[in-house]
């Protein structure tokens, strides 16, 4: 379900959002862990999340020269995931680190092998310390997929309960997009109690 939309513009403060966001969030629920997607991969978004203590999952962009060291590394040792200590821009590397796992989707979705092997795997940055032995990256990366769930939401969303509208207004096309993240809430809540209802049955 989304629990809140705000509008935002190309030059938004990606820390202010995160903040903004993570407050808004405190109110209504309860949660130790945050995934965001790449678009959140920048200084000011990592502080904001310390700042508030929340242990983070970012995917990062596929680009930068460690990155694709840390890729190369792990095509050519052929395992299952590798690990590197990563501070991004000036922030300290002692407690955050960059992972790479191969993506199941990823090569499932081309025809025959990569251009490129490490097209298959993917980056993530996060402050759950990977040098402790009762944490899996596997696990994380797992659970990180599950927030890919989103993207398929907003699909839906966007299809099948957004109305059209060519309106300039702001104001305007913000109620039509609220309006239809109500609409899609109140069709997850009735699927969940609808199936609810029929396991009871059975």
């Amino acid at each position: 379900m989304t629990m809140r939309a705000v509008p935002t513009r190309a030059d938004t403060d990606k820390g202010t959002l995160v903040r903004r966001l993570l407050r808004y969030a405190a109110q209504v629920m309860s949660f130790n862990r945050a995934y965001l997607d790449s678009g959140f991969y920048t200084t000011d978004s990592v502080r904001a999340l310390e700042s508030t203590g929340t242990e983070f999952i970012i995917q990062a962009p596929d680009k930068g020269r460690k990155i694709k060291v840390l890729q190369r590394l792990a095509v050519a040792k052929e395992s299952e995931v590798e690990a590197v200590p990563h501070g991004l821009g000036g922030i300290t590397n002692e407690k955050h680190w960059l992972f790479t796992v191969k993506s199941q989707k990823r090569s499932r979705l081309r025809q025959g092998e990569p251009d490129d092997p490490t097209d298959d795997w993917i980056i993530f940055y996060t402050t759950i310390p990977l040098d402790d032995d009762d944490v899996d990256p596997l696990k994380l990366a797992t659970d990180f997929r599950n927030r890919w769930g989103v993207e398929t939401s907003y699909r839906k969303l966007k299809h099948d309960f957004l109305a059209q509208s060519g309106s300039p207004r702001l104001a305007t096309r913000m109620f039509y997009f609220k309006f239809a993240i109500l609409m899609y809430n109140m069709w997850t809540v009735a699927n969940v109690l609808g199936a609810e209802e029929r396991s009871c049955s059975d």
